[in-house]
């Protein structure tokens, strides 16, 4: 697990899903969401996604995150989809993804 917590992912792909905004005078709304998939070494390359959407004028972690390789514990065991799930979750929610998300948000609007 350590090695894993030692790899630096960086944002290889974003996108938006088709939002549903509705406007009134009164007021308007929008739904904003999409996804990201992080990348790690070139060939072969090590992948994480995960839908995000905008919360409450934050913008959150949606659904579970998928990946492209195996977690094992550290006595060597393959670890189980659902501990696998919760340390990505763990993971990612250390990375500070959203501000490379609005970042990137800013950019592709203006």
């Amino acid at each position: 697990m350590q090695r894993f917590r030692s790899k630096k992912f960086t944002l290889l792909e974003m996108g938006l899903y088709d939002s549903d905004c509705q406007f009134s005078q009164e007021s308007s709304s929008c739904d904003l969401s999409g996804f990201a998939e992080w990348q790690y070494g070139d060939t072969p390359s090590l992948s994480i996604g995960f839908d995000w959407e905008v919360r409450n004028g934050a913008i959150v972690l949606c659904g579970e995150p998928f990946c492209n390789f195996v977690l094992r514990t550290d006595s060597g065991l393959v670890m189980s989809h659902e501990a696998t799930t919760l340390r990505l979750v763990s993971e990612i929610e250390h990375w500070g993804w959203q501000n490379t998300i609005k970042k990137n948000l800013y950019k592709s609007l203006h």
